[in-house]
């Protein structure tokens, strides 16, 4: 999996606001811990594997991303 540009991420969810969103530090706890994936719902190509990791644990470290695909994996879907 290549390096994914950190900087650029961080400075996307910096100016997103990603850490300050009053919505979900109003209702989510904390300690919540959650589940999540995604599906391709059309044929394509997958892209994109190493930036979406690397921006998840760049808001939590402690976060598991198990990849099921690689990046330019063709779907049928």
């Amino acid at each position: 999996m290549p390096k994914p540009p950190l900087d650029l991420i961080r400075h996307a969810l910096e100016e997103d606001g990603a850490e300050a969103d009053i919505t979900t530090l109003c209702t989510v706890p904390a300690d919540h811990q959650a589940k999540a994936s995604i599906i391709a719902r059309q044929a394509g190509i997958i892209a994109g594997l190493a930036v979406a990791t690397a921006t998840s644990r760049e808001l939590n470290p402690q976060v598991s991303v198990e990849l099921l695909v690689a990046d330019y994996t063709q779907t049928n879907h």
